[in-house]
C-alpha cells in the first residue's frame, strides 16, 4: 500500500507541475486550447453517436462541439463578465452588512474589516474591464501554486525513500555505533 501511495504521490506531483507550467506559459491560450480539444472530443462524440443511430444525442453533441469551437471566446467573455459583476454585487453586500460594525472601531480595524470586500470589488472591476488580460494574471498565479503544490506532493515520498535508505544502513552498524568488523568477515 505504501508503494502505491508512493507513486500516486509521485503521479500527482507530476501532473501538477506539467499542469502548472503549461498554465503559466500559455496563460489564455491554454482556455484556446482546452476549448478546442473539447469541441474536438464533442464532435467525435456526436459522429460516434449517429454512427451507432442515436441521431438526436450525436446532433446535440456536434453542435455543441461546434459552438464550443466557433463561439468559444464569446462564452468565456460572457462568462468573465457576469462573474465580474457577481464580485462586484458581493464586494458592495459585505461593505452594506459590515457597516453597523464600524461605528466604534479603530482606523485600523476599520481597514482590515474593509479589506475582503474591497478586493472583491477590485477583482469585479478587473474581470469586467480587463477580461482576458485579467485571466493572464490569473493564469500565470495558479500556474505557479500548481508548480508548487506539485514539488510539495513530490517531496514526501522521496524524503521517505532516503530515510529508508538512511535507516537501513544504520541497521547494520554494531549497536556500540563502533565501526569494528567481526572476525573472519570482509569489507564489500
Amino acid at each position: 500500500m505504501e508503494k502505491t501511495f508512493k507513486f500516486d504521490s509521485l503521479v500527482t506531483g507530476v501532473a501538477l507541475i506539467v499542469t502548472g507550467i503549461l498554465f503559466a506559459t500559455l496563460q489564455s491560450a491554454f482556455v484556446s486550447v482546452l476549448m478546442t480539444v473539447t469541441g474536438v472530443l464533442a464532435i467525435i462524440y456526436g459522429a460516434l453517436c449517429m454512427v451507432n443511430r442515436d441521431f438526436v444525442r450525436g446532433a446535440v453533441a456536434v453542435t455543441a462541439g461546434v459552438v464550443v469551437i466557433v463561439c468559444g471566446w464569446l462564452i468565456t467573455q460572457a462568462a468573465l463578465i457576469i462573474a465580474g459583476i457577481a464580485f462586484l454585487c458581493y464586494g458592495v453586500y459585505l461593505i452594506v452588512s459590515k457597516a453597523p460594525e464600524l461605528k466604534n472601531r479603530a482606523f485600523s480595524e476599520k481597514a482590515l474589516l474593509m479589506l475582503k470586500p474591497a478586493m472583491w470589488i477590485i477583482l469585479g472591476v478587473l474581470l469586467i474591464a480587463g477580461g482576458a488580460k485579467v485571466l493572464d494574471v490569473l493564469f500565470i498565479i495558479i500556474g505557479v501554486l500548481a508548480v508548487i503544490a506539485g514539488i510539495i506532493t513530490i517531496i514526501p515520498p522521496l524524503r521517505k525513500k532516503t530515510e529508508t535508505v538512511a535507516d537501513s544502513s544504520e541497521a547494520d552498524k554494531p549497536a556500540d555505533g563502533s565501526d569494528a568488523q567481526a572476525p573472519g568477515e570482509t569489507r564489500d
